[in-house]
């Protein structure tokens, strides 16, 4: 569990699965997450959900954001493998509408940048958004990231990809 003055990190629990499946079902949330995440049944959600809990040891999966004072569910961030590489991450957050404009997502992905860090070795961050995500931009910029890469895709959406590393310690 990962804390901010007014935030945690937590991994899920059953209890989350009802507030992160409407999270999920607000279109203004999902605009600009890849794939059909917003179209997954209950069931399936939750496989998810479960599947990334199994790589919570090595800090990946899939971590719900609430408030510190009264557990209420903000979103949820996530640490995705993107190879065998156990030193390289893909973070992706999700933030209930209702709550962006506060700063949560650069203090909550700050932190989970750090705890990454400091408790796993992972040196290594990715992030990738539609072009047009303009607050993901805004966001990636002001935790350093830099643009590594951009994708044109067949429907004629645009991502960019960028990458922040994190000084490799050497022992």
């Amino acid at each position: 569990m990962k804390q901010t003055d007014n935030f945690l990190i937590r991994e899920i629990q059953p209890s989350d699965y009802p507030s992160l499946i409407k999270l999920y079902r607000k279109k203004e949330n999902m605009s600009f997450i890849p794939g059909d995440l917003h179209k997954y049944d209950e069931k399936t959600l939750i496989e998810r959900w479960e599947k990334h809990q199994k790589h919570y040891d090595k800090g990946f999966g899939i971590y719900s954001l609430t408030l510190k004072s009264s557990d209420v569910i903000l979103g949820e961030i996530g640490l995705f493998r993107t190879s065998t590489n156990d030193f390289c991450a893909e973070i992706g957050i999700i933030i209930d509408s209702r709550y962006w404009g506060k700063g949560l997502g650069s203090r909550s992905c700050e932190a989970h940048i750090q705890n990454a860090y400091s408790k796993y070795g992972i040196n290594q961050f990715i992030a990738q958004m539609y072009c047009d995500n303009q607050a993901s931009l805004a966001l990636v910029e002001k935790l350093q990231f830099k643009r590594s890469n951009t994708i044109n895709y067949s429907d004629g959406r645009v991502s960019f990809y960028y990458q922040r590393n994190m000084p490799i310690e050497i022992k």
